[in-house]
């Protein structure tokens, strides 16, 4: 007969299953879900191209005194001929983090223009003279982008905020036969810039609706230089010249409207957007009695591809 079996040993004190790798979240289930993260909005370095066709206009009020030897000061104070319309385009470079995190942005806008009149009675004779005016803005922007936050049904909303670096340079110069004058307004300066983009989802594939609204407060430095010379009564040319330095906060203010459109086809997701654009510039000359904005108005298209 066997020998009986040996009891089974005491049960020993509970221990639970393993854990899993992920065991309170998903893991990397969801990271990068085409359901979660918009086609725009994919992770990874991004750039874009933005090309503004705009009709800049200057709201001039400077002027500025010089004084020749031998001579009583002369006033200046040169008007600004109607500027051309020219091509502004806007150049960004980013990356956009992952799982929500946001992006960091670097751009760079610039707008060169000019334009030419006539000026009656300028010279010393009474003659009509030549008037060239010229216009040369650069702007570049450090930011820091949030991600797309939907705060109501088919609406969505991202913030920019960072700083923002100018340059915005302007001069008039006039000449006749005896006498020649010219004026310039150099800013530049650097302060905090916001940015509010809404976009509204339509029922058109891809389609939404774009508004973004921009400000900045740049702080800076504004020089102004004044020249004249002319032909004096005995046959000489004689001149003087005179600068004005000032330091000046400038108010900035940007607005865009129009339409955009995300393609779902394409191997490097890209994002359009056109429609029309806003800007306006205070103080861009407040030294001494001098006055002048800048407004700029037109219409853009901007595309934007991840790679």
């Amino acid at each position: 007969m066997p020998p009986p079996a040996p009891y089974p040993p005491p049960p020993g004190p509970y221990m639970p299953p393993p854990y899993g790798p992920y065991p309170d979240s998903n893991g990397p289930l969801l990271r990068a879900d085409p359901l979660l993260v918009a086609p725009k909005d994919q992770p990874g370095l991004f750039a874009a191209l933005e090309l503004s066709v705009v009709g800049p206009h200057i709201n001039n009020h400077v002027n500025g005194s010089v004084a020749v030897p031998g001579y009583y000061p002369d006033q200046i104070a040169l008007p600004m001929a109607q500027l051309d319309w020219t091509g502004s385009p806007r150049f960004e470079l980013g990356y956009r983090f992952a799982d929500g995190w946001g992006a960091f942005l670097v751009s760079y806008r610039f707008l060169v223009t000019e334009g030419n009149a006539d000026l009656p009675g300028f010279d010393l004779d009474g003659s009509d003279g030549w008037l060239k005016s010229r216009l040369n803005m650069n702007v570049i922007d450090f930011d820091y982008a949030t991600r797309a936050f939907n705060f109501a049904p088919n609406w969505d909303m991202q913030w920019r905020v960072g700083a923002r670096v100018a340059g915005i340079y302007f001069d008039s110069q006039a000449q006749g036969n005896y006498i020649e004058q010219s004026q310039t307004n150099n800013f530049v300066g650097g302060g905090p810039h916001v940015g509010l983009d809404l976009t509204r989802r339509l029922d058109w594939a891809g389609w939404e609706f774009f508004g973004r609204i921009e400000g900045a407060g740049v702080f800076g430095r504004i020089h102004q230089a004044f020249e004249e010379a002319f032909v004096a009564s005995d046959g000489t040319t004689v001149g003087a010249a005179s600068d004005v330095y000032h330091d000046q906060v400038v108010p900035v203010l940007a607005l865009q409207l129009g339409l955009s459109w995300t393609p779902r086809w394409s191997r490097y997701p890209g994002h359009f957007t056109f429609g029309y654009q806003f800007e306006q510039w205070w103080d861009i000359a407040n030294a001494g009695a001098s006055r002048a904005d800048l407004t700029d108005q037109g219409i853009f298209f901007r595309g934007e591809w991840t790679f």
